[in-house]
């Protein structure tokens, strides 16, 4: 009952749209039929790194491996998406890196394409004001806030001050009825 009394009316439209009508009733079958066509699978969802850039240095994380220069094109990003949607896949996954990085290209691309769902894995802490209010006016953009608990074991893995700018970005999502979820590392 919460998400449908605390959700701003036009992301909850744009999240059933999205999640249940276009990523299901409308891709499963597009979907299918892809499948027997091309003999392959085709994915409900399609995860992509936007950029291997991050403004943290966490403890153990891959990317940091990586180096922090890599980064898909807007123009790969937005064909691996026409593509993805002409197979009937309208769920994209954004990791990294820290995806929010590309904050202008992944807003351009969820506004391009307000008939699919993306959500980002991020570290929420380039979420301000500014930013909160443009992911709540696209209405199809849900961030997957990583977090490794409370403030002690967080701030121990990715720098002190990043549990209070992360949970910081929560209430303003949440100030703003957007929906986000998070992501938990044992």
């Amino acid at each position: 009952m919460d998400i449908m009394k605390d959700t701003d009316p036009d992301v909850l439209k744009a999240t059933f749209m999205n999640f249940f009508l276009n990523a299901n009733i409308i891709g499963w079958p597009k979907q299918e039929e892809n499948r027997k066509k091309y003999n392959c699978n085709i994915p409900w969802a399609i995860l992509l790194d936007p950029t291997s850039a991050c403004n943290l240095h966490c403890k153990g994380c891959w990317a940091a491996e990586y180096g922090h220069t890599s980064s898909l094109s807007y123009d790969d990003l937005t064909r691996i998406i026409t593509q993805g949607k002409e197979l009937g896949t309208y769920m994209y996954l954004y990791t990294g890196g820290e995806p929010t990085m590309r904050r202008k290209d992944l807003m351009r691309i969820c506004r391009e394409n307000p008939d699919c769902a993306f959500l980002s894995f991020t570290n929420g802490t380039l979420i301000d004001d500014s930013f909160a209010d443009e992911i709540r006016e696209v209405g199809n953009f849900y961030p997957a806030f990583s977090i490794e608990g409370y403030e002690e074991e967080n701030d121990f893995r990715r720098g002190a001050g990043t549990f209070q700018k992360c949970t910081a970005a929560m209430k303003r999502l949440k100030d703003r009825g957007v929906p986000f979820g998070a992501s938990l590392c044992y």
